[in-house]
């Protein structure tokens, strides 16, 4: 928390004023977030034979996610039993919404669950990955969005009913 202050330019009473704790924290910006870049029950992606142009169009918006919110993500993810505490119930949101926003629908459309999770769950790490990549400056912009939209194709082309 106090590194969080320290570049916000904040004092750490202020900011646990705001955010007793990190859970707290971890959930309003995953509540930032979400709707911008993951999507929500109430504002699906286009989950038909649109999903591919959708979401090659928005590359740039995926890789406009603040790297520190991809670690974060990445870690909530892929953490596992090593996972802290505070980010167990971040971990559990972001799952959830992945399985009722993205998971769920691609079944109904007569994909296996275990396939739609792991192409859902390939997708959110390669886009991860390379918004840290880029963010570190590992990878130009131009090549991971190159990249991007050769996952999505694939991606997106081993689903029924999405190209």
């Amino acid at each position: 928390m106090t590194m969080i202050a320290d570049e916000a330019g904040i004092s750490r009473a202020w900011l646990y004023k705001l955010f007793p704790d990190l859970g707290s924290l971890y959930a309003e910006l995953f509540s930032r977030i979400q709707p911008v870049f993951f999507h929500t029950v109430e504002s699906p992606p286009p989950l038909n034979s649109g999903l591919l142009a959708y979401m090659v169009d928005r590359c740039d918006t995926y890789l406009d996610l603040p790297v520190g919110a991809a670690i974060l993500a990445s870690y909530a993810i892929n953490g596992g039993e090593h996972t802290s505490s505070s980010l167990i119930g971040l971990r559990d949101r972001f799952l959830e919404t992945l399985e009722e926003v993205w998971v769920g629908p691609i079944v109904r459309l007569g994909n296996d669950p275990d396939t739609a999770r792991a192409s859902v769950l390939t997708f959110m790490n390669v886009v991860l990955g390379l918004v840290v990549a880029v963010g570190q400056g590992r990878v130009s912009r131009e090549a991971a969005r190159r990249c991007l939209v050769t996952s999505i194709t694939g991606i997106v082309g081993d689903l029924n009913g999405l190209t």
